[in-house]
C-alpha cells in the first residue's frame, strides 16, 4: 500500500543500501530507484528487488514524478527519501494508520532526526502543530522524509512543480493543504543528513529565494504587498538559521 522513490546519483551506495533497509523495515515493498543510466546496471545487480527508473535529467522534481508513475494501483500513500536519508522502523505503519482514520486527511507527518555525515544527532525536529500554518509565512518546519501523502491527493494537485529545483516540496504541501488535512503522529519517523553535499544545503541562498517565491504564489491577491514585505525580513533571517545549522553540522563532523 505504500510506495517510496529514491532519486540518486549512484555514487553513495553504501547509503543507498542503509536507505532501502530502512524501507524494507518498514514493510514498504514498492521502491522505485530513478538514476543515471551509468549507474544503473550496478544498482539492478546490487538490489533487484527495487523497481529502477533511468533519470531523464529534467531535475529532481521530475525524477520523483517519474517514479511515481511507476507504482501500481493499489499503492494508496507515497513519499520519497534521499539516498542517504532513513525510514525509523514502524513509523509508516503509524503514519498510514492515522490516514486511514481520518477520511479528509491528505497527509500525515512524524518527527524527523536530523544528523551528520557521521549519522550522529544533531537535532529532533519536533514538527509541532503549528508548524503546518507556519511554512505560508516562514520556515518549512514540517520534515519533508517523515512524511506520508495520500496517492489521490499527490495526483490530484498534479505531484511536484517540476519548474521548481529546490522548493518543490514546500509547494506540494500548501497545494495538499487546500484539498485536505495535515495530521501529527508524535513519533520519530525519519532520518534526515544535513551535509555540504546536501541540494538544500549546498544552495542555500537559491532554497530560501525560491521558496520565498513559492509562499508568495498562495497569498491572496489584496495581501501581496504585505507579503513582500515579510518575505524581505524573514528571508535573512531563515538563511541564516540555515547557515548556524550547517556550521554547528561541519563542526560535529570533524574527527
Amino acid at each position: 500500500m505504500i510506495g517510496f522513490v529514491i532519486p540518486t546519483m549512484g555514487t553513495r551506495e553504501a547509503n543507498l543500501m542503509v536507505c532501502i533497509q530502512s524501507l524494507k523495515v518498514n514493510d514498504v515493498s514498492n521502491i522505485c530507484v530513478v538514476a543515471p543510466a551509468y549507474a544503473v546496471d550496478d544498482i539492478v545487480a546490487r538490489h533487484p528487488e527495487v523497481r529502477i527508473v533511468v533519470d531523464s535529467r529534467r531535475g529532481l522534481a521530475a525524477a520523483i514524478n517519474d517514479g511515481m508513475r511507476t507504482f501500481p494501483r493499489q499503492v494508496r500513500y507515497v513519499n520519497w527519501l534521499g539516498d542517504d536519508d532513513q525510514l525509523v522502523g514502524g513509523s509508516m505503519a503509524e503514519l498510514r494508520r492515522a490516514l486511514e482514520d481520518d477520511s479528509d486527511a491528505v497527509l500525515a507527518y512524524g518527527m524527523c532526526e536530523y544528523v551528520n555525515s557521521k549519522g550522529e544527532k544533531l537535532f529532533l525536529n519536533r514538527s509541532i502543530k503549528w508548524s503546518e500554518g507556519l511554512m505560508r509565512f516562514g520556515p518549512q518546519l514540517v520534515s519533508q522524509p517523515a512524511v506520508l501523502v495520500a496517492r489521490e491527493s499527490f495526483d490530484h494537485v498534479g505531484g511536484l512543480d517540476e519548474s521548481l529545483s529546490f522548493a518543490f516540496d514546500l509547494d506540494l504541501f500548501l497545494k495538499l493543504r487546500e484539498v485536505g488535512r495535515f495530521v501529527r503522529v508524535p513519533i520519530t519517523a525519519a532520518r534526515y543528513c544535513w551535509h555540504e553535499e546536501a541540494l538544500t544545503v549546498a544552495s542555500r541562498r537559491s532554497s530560501v529565494i525560491e521558496a520565498s517565491k513559492v509562499r508568495m504564489w498562495f497569498v491572496p491577491r489584496e495581501l501581496r504587498w504585505l507579503a513582500r514585505v515579510w518575505e524581505y525580513l524573514i528571508r535573512p533571517l531563515i538563511f541564516v538559521a540555515g547557515q548556524i545549522l550547517s556550521t554547528f553540522a561541519k563542526h560535529k563532523s570533524k574527527p
